[in-house]
């Protein structure tokens, strides 16, 4: 039993200072943002609900992650709920995407909602515009299989944020092709977020 108390306090010497270290990356990545905010609505802020409300939801999946896009995407969410452009029920249900989505479903969302700016911002200098909606998506992520692809698909799908998974089989050219693929909720999903 002496063991296990060891091997517990042993690992909680390494996990208290792993969660201080990424909640003060978090607070720095979100501080250079506010930086940058009107005053009057910083100054507002320990008065702002909705704000507190998001970040208490955001800490616990800030120190859960450690990719750098993942933490931006979260404190572009925290941004967005000082601005008042979302209502409370659209943030809670957004988060919740977000905590269960990985950068891979936001890279997805990001090319499916704009393939030409997503081409461009990411180099890709292959014409879209002849090929499957497959094979664009293999173009833009190389090294991912298409079952993975599918899966990122079919979990966006299932939220409501792109059209029905059977246009990955879909043979299309010219501008159908390079079109939005976003649903009116992915659309503003992306939207939510996007840095502002």
């Amino acid at each position: 039993m002496e063991e296990k108390a060891k091997n517990i306090i042993s690992v909680s010497g390494i996990i208290e200072p792993c969660i201080l270290e990424r909640c003060e990356k978090f607070v720095g990545l979100l501080n250079e943002s506010l930086e940058k905010l009107d005053n009057t609505k910083i100054n507002d802020l320990s008065n702002n609900e909705l704000f507190i409300t998001a970040l208490l939801h955001i800490l616990p999946a800030a120190v859960k992650n450690h990719q750098i896009k993942k933490l931006e995407y979260l404190r572009n969410v925290v941004i967005k709920s000082i601005m008042g452009d979302y209502d409370e029920y659209e943030i809670i249900m957004f988060l919740g995407i977000i905590n269960n989505f990985t950068v891979w479903h936001f890279q997805l969302m990001e090319l499916l909602d704009d393939p030409n700016k997503w081409a461009t911002d990411n180099e890709i200098r292959k014409d879209f515009s002849t090929m499957g909606i497959m094979e664009v998506l293999n173009t833009a992520f190389p090294r991912t299989s298409k079952t993975f692809l599918r899966k990122i698909w079919d979990d966006l799908h299932q939220q409501g944020l792109v059209q029905s998974g059977d246009v990955l089989n879909t043979s299309m050219g010219g501008r159908d092709l390079i079109q939005n693929r976003t649903t009116e909720l992915g659309i503003d999903f992306v939207s939510f977020i996007s840095p502002i």
